[in-house]
């Protein structure tokens, strides 16, 4: 079997950028059963049935993302929060590294639940990420 790490697997990707959608369909594919159980750890869902908890599931919006990408910037206004299901991102507060974010935490909880319009840093990967989006 042929073996790569991730620095050829993003080369390749830029140099075959129309295999990049079937490899993230793969990805996704993979990533499926981590998605209920990072879920069912969240408090914000916590008491929900087993089948209200895979509405919820069904209902994500999944990316997958390369690294050193923003994800969301200081300051953009918005309604959603990032879960981090897989990978490693940064959380930036005036140009200045203040957090990471790791598999399982979240992003933006007070912009979900209508507390602030906008967000308050900026949060970038540090590593290949899939990242789940609840709105």
């Amino acid at each position: 079997p042929i073996s790569l790490n991730q620095a050829q697997l993003i080369e390749l990707l830029k140099v075959f950028p129309a295999e990049r959608p079937k490899f993230e369909r793969l990805v996704h594919n993979l990533m499926e059963d981590s998605i209920n159980m990072r879920i069912a750890k969240l408090p914000l869902f916590e008491g929900l049935t087993g089948q209200q908890m895979l509405t919820v599931c069904q209902l994500l919006d999944r990316r997958f993302l390369l690294p050193e990408v923003t994800v969301l910037a200081e300051g953009d206004p918005g309604d959603i929060m990032i879960l981090l299901n897989c990978g490693k991102a940064e959380i930036i507060y005036k140009g200045m590294h203040v957090s990471v974010l790791w598999p399982g935490k979240a992003f933006g909880a007070a912009q979900l639940m209508g507390c602030h319009g906008k967000y308050h840093a900026t949060l970038k990967t540090k590593s290949t990420c899939h990242i789940l989006l609840i709105s």
